[in-house]
């Protein structure tokens, strides 16, 4: 989900990569690295992936290797099946930066919990307050999410912004597992049901890219009171999973929304 606040670097380096100038790209991210501190575990990232595309294998596993000394880290699925990686596999030098990588992540796998935010509390009624859930995107967290919410201020709605358990980097969080998902949902409502009146008829949830996924399968499968969704640019990997409970919505009055 892009946003007026991210640095103007980014859309460069889209348009560079994009173009296929992928050495200018490279540089511009070098020159941007002690502009942006807060930015550097991406920026990290681009470069070693950048340096890989050049033709640079050494340079990326340097950055790389740069990336993991400053506690920087990132999931399997970032470093495998990456097209910019591809000539990188199964060098040794990559190899035990990816293991070394895999046993950081792993140890922050098992510290990890399920948070959840309340953005905004919503204002009492006779029914109970109405719910908004509002799920960030993969490799994203609670922090970076909430600016987009801020149109719900000062609204009935009770804005809760739930942050998966999944690690897939330093303070970088996945909704791949839905298992898991449901899990920490599930418990997420019970808690909010419990601490506070929230009305059952009016409970809407919403997610970006893959927590559109899960905000769709939560909706779609009942295990919340969802009375409806909104999916922001979902990314859902295999939809003809959901179609088992597209016949059911009728009964259940699932209200349908998808931008």
């Amino acid at each position: 989900m892009s946003s007026r606040s991210d640095p103007e670097y980014v859309k460069q380096v889209y348009q560079l990569y994009e173009a296929g100038e992928f050495g200018r790209a490279y540089e511009l991210l070098t020159q941007s690295a002690e502009r942006y501190p807060e930015e550097l575990q991406q920026i990290y990232e681009w470069r070693f992936d950048l340096a890989s595309r050049i033709g640079k294998p050494e340079l990326s596993e340097a950055i790389f290797r740069e990336a993991l000394d400053a506690g920087y880290f990132y999931g399997e699925r970032t470093l495998r099946t990456d097209d910019d990686l591809q000539p990188m596999q199964e060098r040794p030098a990559f190899e035990a930066l990816v293991k070394r990588d895999l046993e950081i992540l792993s140890e922050a796998q098992r510290h990890a919990h399920p948070e959840l935010e309340i953005l905004y509390h919503g204002k009492e009624s006779a029914l109970g307050k109405p719910l908004f859930l509002a799920l960030h995107g993969n490799n994203s967290n609670i922090s970076k999410f909430r600016q987009y919410w801020s149109a719900l201020w000062n609204t009935e709605w009770l804005v809760a912004l739930p942050q998966s358990s999944q690690v897939s980097g330093r303070d970088r969080y996945v909704w791949n597992d839905m298992t898991i998902v449901e899990s920490e949902l599930k418990e997420h409502y019970a808690g909010l049901c419990v601490s506070g009146r929230i009305d059952p008829g009016r409970v809407l949830i919403s997610g970006f890219s893959k927590g559109g996924h899960a905000a769709i399968d939560a909706a779609l499968r009942g295990y919340l009171p969802a009375k409806g969704f909104l999916a922001v640019a979902p990314y859902l990997g295999k939809p003809e999973e959901l179609l088992p409970y597209m016949d059911t919505l009728q009964n259940r009055h699932l209200g349908l929304s998808k931008k």
